[in-house]
């Protein structure tokens, strides 16, 4: 099984790669500590900020640095009164302004943004659900000799127990994560690869995933 510590080396060898921008979108999305949510809201704030703020601010934040450099290399070349009326925040604002994606400027890290919000979200629901899914399958009379065989079994338990109404069942196929899909089975094992399938998947989003939250069965444990 994949640790989070293997994740996160994953991540930081990709900061390295031609994967910098997706790195780097993920790594500011990355959960620190406890989800904090926007007032009288479920939108968790970091979120918010990534799809709303950041794909026009990390843009803005490029042109300044290169500003700055631009002005510092050519400092015999840049006339000095030039060089002192220069506000680093006055060209951020006059960026963000010319750049409001409400006015339909498409920015680079738009989609980007869109995207990993999406998975990131995805990825909190199964991460901070552990503990109480697997409270669930322990519940189960075959958890301690639990199959491969059994996994379509618990599939249908777990889409009832979630109220996903036959989603989970239907669209996450066992034999499709594991080379051998036969004999013992371990709990981790299959919640890697639910988990791993969870936050890639776009047949179940996650305001349906927190309904479960209205499952006393499931807040009880």
């Amino acid at each position: 099984m994949h640790s989070q510590d293997g994740q996160d080396e994953e991540e930081d060898m990709d900061l390295f790669s031609d994967n910098f921008n997706v790195a780097f979108v993920k790594s500011l999305l990355k959960l620190q500590g406890q989800i904090i949510h926007l007032p009288n809201s479920k939108e968790h704030y970091d979120i918010y900020l990534a799809q709303k703020l950041y794909p026009v601010l990390v843009p803005a934040l490029e042109e300044l640095s290169k500003e700055i450099n631009r002005i510092i290399e050519n400092q015999g070349v840049i006339d000095s009164s030039i060089r002192e009326r220069f506000n680093p925040c006055i060209f951020l604002s006059e960026f963000l302004m010319r750049n409001n994606a409400k006015y339909g400027t498409k920015l680079e890290y738009e989609a980007l943004f869109e995207e990993w919000s999406h998975v990131e979200k995805l990825r909190r629901f199964w991460h901070l659900r552990r503990q109480k899914l697997n409270k669930h399958f322990s519940q189960q009379p075959y958890h301690q000799s639990f199959t491969f065989e059994l996994a379509e079994t618990y599939l249908k338990t777990l889409d009832k127990f979630l109220m996903l109404e036959g989603k989970l069942e239907q669209n996450f196929k066992i034999e499709e994560h594991f080379e051998e899909a036969k004999g013992p089975l371990s709990f981790d094992r299959f919640y890697e690869a639910l988990q791993k399938w969870g936050m890639q998947q776009k047949v179940i989003d996650y305001d349906t995933l927190c309904q479960v939250e209205k499952n006393p069965a499931f807040m009880a444990l």
